[in-house]
This record gives structure tokens, sequence and C-alpha cells, in this order.
């Protein structure tokens, strides 16, 4: 709170002093470049869109991606604020093609309280429900080891249950989550290659993230061109993670609610396996 104090001269014979109060409004960060309505971390969060008479990703469109149509308010998603109706959504376009090994898998799990995730990051090492492989640099690069072929996709994976108190299903979550499954997930991920000197580069596929609905893969980042360029190796990481229930409003820049989990597979094709597109 700031006082801010004037003086008015009304004659030359009478002076009256005056007070002014303004207020300095403290926002509260989702750790990423999203700022987050501080109703997500108290369950008081009303009504679903604010903006637009259609709702949806854009909050002037419908839909996820704004091509499905919807009614205001209701986010355009027919799954908005339920736990999953009629059960968890189904598999989408996961196809292999071609000879060889399966493609090389690997899942990652955090919470809202960490909706990024990068191996350099000594945090990452705490993440449960996290395959070791993803946890540190050395780890991962071993993931992405080829000669030449090298793609890599995500699956968005179903959201752990996290109803009740704790966070031992995802580090750092907070306790409280209406246990609201979310159907659709927004990340942005980032290649890292790594240069002769132990310094890095960073490249940005896809600058305004990829969609991905429930139980669906991604289309593929070609890193062939990546792994030539450093041939002591490349790697993903994801700089942000968005999901389209638990904000209660529109969920485009509101990340992952603290009290929520999220989960996201990697899934490599390397020279000798089958691959994707």
């Amino acid at each position: 709170m700031k006082n801010k104090f004037c003086l008015i001269l009304l004659s030359s014979t009478m002076l009256v002093s005056c007070i002014k109060e303004t207020k300095t409004v403290t926002k509260e960060s989702s750790g990423n470049n999203y700022e987050t309505p501080s109703c997500v971390y108290t369950g008081t969060c009303v009504g679903n869109s604010t903006g637009g008479s259609t709702g949806g990703w854009t909050g002037t469109t419908g839909g996820w991606t704004g091509t499905t149509t919807g009614s205001g308010g209701t986010g355009g998603d027919a799954d908005w604020g339920n736990p999953y109706p009629g059960g968890t959504p189904t598999g989408g376009p996961c196809e292999l093609s071609g000879e060889g090994f399966d493609t090389r898998k690997a899942n990652l799990t955090s919470s809202g309280i960490y909706n990024y995730y990068n191996p350099a990051n000594s945090v990452t090492q705490n993440y449960t429900g996290t395959d070791a492989i993803l946890k540190t640099v050395s780890q991962v690069k071993i993931l992405y080891q080829t000669d030449a072929l090298l793609k890599v996709r995500f699956k968005a994976l179903p959201e752990p249950q996290s109803a009740g108190s704790g966070g031992t299903l995802c580090y750092g979550r907070v306790s409280g989550s209406t246990s609201l499954g979310y159907t659709k997930m927004k990340i942005w991920p980032t290649v890292i290659g790594v240069n002769d000197n132990n310094t890095t580069s960073s490249y940005y596929p896809y600058p305004a993230g990829l969609e991905i609905n429930v139980n669906n893969c991604s289309p593929a980042i070609d890193l062939s061109s990546y792994k030539s360029m450093h041939p002591n190796g490349v790697y993903v990481i994801i700089d942000s993670v968005s999901v389209n229930t638990g904000a209660g409003t529109e969920y485009s820049n509101y990340g992952v609610p603290h009290t929520k989990c999220w989960s996201l597979q990697f899934e490599v094709a390397a020279d000798g396996t089958k691959t994707f597109n």
C-alpha cells in the first residue's frame, strides 16, 4: 500500500491537504512466462471461458485449435470439467512404419509446480514416476544416440489421479486437487545441441507449441540435422506445459495448476528402429 499526499490551494487564505491511496498489486508467477490466476491455487475459480463468444483455446473461437465449435463459457470442449466422461480418451495417430527394433520410449511425470522439463536442472532428479534415463543430461543423451536417423515425438499421457493430500504422485504437487482429468495438453519443446566446448545451442522447432490430445501422439520432430551439427549429442527439453482443466477459466496461458500432475511420453526413432512421421 502506498500513500500519495497532495495539496490543493482553494483560496489565498485556505489550504486543504488530501491523501490519495494507491495499491501495489503483487502477481503470482507459475514459474514460466505465463501468469497463473490466484484462484487456481485456492480452488475458488468460477465459470469457464472469460473471453470471446465461443470459448476455446483462444477464447474467441471454439475448440482447442479454434476449429471445433462450442458454446460460450464451455471452453469449446465437451470434456471440460468432467473426470473423463465415458472413460479415458482413446488413442490416436501413433502408428509405426518400417522394419527393425521397437522405438525407444521413456515416461515423464511432474506437477504444476514444475510444468517444464530440463535434465540439466538438478530438480529433475526428484521427479517421481519418471524414467531414470530422462533425469540427467548424460543419461538422456543415450536415449538419442544414433549415427544418422533421429526423430522424437510426444504422447500426452492421462493425468495421474491426484486427489488427496501430498505430492507423492508427482514431485512438488500441492494438496487439494479437484482430480479432474485433462483431455488436452500443449507443450513447448526445445532442441538442445551440445557443442565441442560443452556449451549448448537451442533450437525452437515449434515456437507456437504442440497441441496433443490425451493418448495421442504429436507430429515428429526430425532431429537428424541437429545431430549432424552436434556430434557431442542432442536432447529435447520442455520449456512449458499447459493443460485444459483445473483453472476454471481460459486455459491457454495458465500452465498446470499446482494441485495437479501431468505426464508425457518421449518416443525416439533412431538407426535400427522402426520410425514414424
